[in-house]
């Protein structure tokens, strides 16, 4: 079952993705699931008898809300790999704008073909815009670092594109989606 999300910090040693740690910012964007990356699987299996976490269809819950735990994120970066691209945020460990929003848009153009699928691209979607406001307005941009792992093909870019109204994509560009962007003639 999937419901509101309302910020209940709870400490399970993780990294929340900076677009659901939204409510902790102040920011008023509901969200149906937490995406948390953990070190291992035993933090899984082990909150299913936790008060107030049950585990529905696999899916683990936390007071009706999906909680996804992730043991790695874009399947190649695990708990400790992102510590050069997390922050602390009010005693909670966040992903950088950048990084975050950088596996955003690359979730958001991954994702399958099915209804669910489609549904979830549109949820990245504006998880991206939100992300790329949200860097912009905090004097940042996308850093070549980061760039240099979250290489996005042309082909790719332009279904972004497409996908995002204009004013929108004209803030993802000017934090720097361009370096996400495989030039032309090297891909």
């Amino acid at each position: 079952m999937r419901g509101r999300f309302r910020w209940t910090p709870v400490k399970l040693g993780g990294v929340v993705e900076q677009g659901h740690a939204r409510p902790a910012r102040n920011h008023k964007r509901s969200t149906t699931d937490v995406d948390i990356l953990i070190r291992s699987q035993t933090v899984f299996d082990s909150l299913g008898s936790v008060e107030g976490f049950e585990v529905i269809e696999g899916r683990l819950s936390y007071r009706e809300v999906i909680v996804d735990l992730l043991t790695t994120i874009d399947d190649r970066f695990t708990y400790n790999q992102v510590d050069g691209y997390a922050r602390h945020v009010e005693g909670v460990r966040m992903l950088r704008f950048d990084f975050a929003l950088a596996v955003k848009i690359r979730c958001s153009y991954l994702r399958s073909d099915d209804s669910n699928g489609l549904e979830k691209q549109q949820t990245d979607l504006l998880d991206v815009v939100f992300l790329a406001k949200a860097t912009r307005k905090a004097g940042q941009t996308i850093l070549d670092s980061c760039a240099a792992l979250f290489q996005v093909g042309c082909y790719h870019a332009v279904l972004v594109r497409l996908q995002l109204r204009f004013n929108d994509f004209k803030v993802l560009a000017d934090v720097g989606f361009g370096r996400l962007v495989i030039p032309w003639a090297n891909h």
